[in-house]
């Protein structure tokens, strides 16, 4: 029994540091929107390791393995590609943001999958040549959820129904294998925003 509370008080240590850091990103991203209230998706990948506050990983392989995306710079906490309104993030410690930010105000259900799913396929590649170990925390978040629109058939933009919270922060997913694919990883996260809008699960069919 004291070897079961011993886990969970380990558990709840690792839980309260990637909370507080993903709380730490929410509080930069917002100030970013200023006065703006944009719908925000966002994957926070955090490796165990990352935990380390010595942990530090080199930019220029990382540079190396993500040039190719669009507009790669170097800044102040590492390394980014992508726009404003959807980048993926690479932090010195090895943890990295993937964010969908709308312009608009609107996401549908169908553009979160794809970018999700997109930016997790990227981080497990990148992992590899940055000799990131897992296990690796897999967090999703939704800000001003109700501006983000799952739908039945995952191909209908801004036609789905409307998540019940405006904040969904949801459990993180373990991942303890670098070669399982990005959907399996993200599929229990991805279904439970579609139940967030009231719908059973995340279309299985769309890619």
């Amino acid at each position: 029994m004291f070897e079961q509370f011993d886990e969970i008080e380990k558990n709840n240590k690792i839980a309260n540091w990637i909370n507080r850091f993903c709380e730490d990103r929410f509080v930069q991203i917002s100030r970013n929107d200023g006065d703006q209230k944009p719908g925000r998706a966002i994957m926070h990948l955090i490796p165990f390791e990352s935990l380390d506050p010595m942990k530090h990983i080199e930019m220029e392989p990382a540079f190396q393995e993500l040039k190719d995306y669009r507009y790669p710079k170097y800044n102040s906490d590492g390394f980014r590609c992508g726009e404003d309104h959807e980048y993926l993030q690479l932090f010195r410690n090895g943890a990295m943001e993937c964010a969908m930010i709308s312009p608009n105000g609107d996401i549908s259900g169908s553009d979160l999958r794809k970018f999700f799913i997109s930016g997790l396929n990227t981080y497990l590649k990148a992992a590899k040549v940055l000799k990131i170990e897992p296990p690796i925390f897999v967090k999703v978040s939704l800000l001003d959820a109700e501006k983000i629109f799952p739908d039945f058939k995952g191909l209908i933009y801004k036609d789905g129904n409307k998540i019940d919270t405006e904040k969904l922060v949801l459990i993180p997913i373990l991942v303890s294998d670098l070669e399982t694919k990005a959907e399996d990883i993200l599929r229990r996260a991805l279904d439970e925003i579609w139940q967030a809008a009231g719908i059973e699960k995340q279309p299985r069919a769309v890619s």
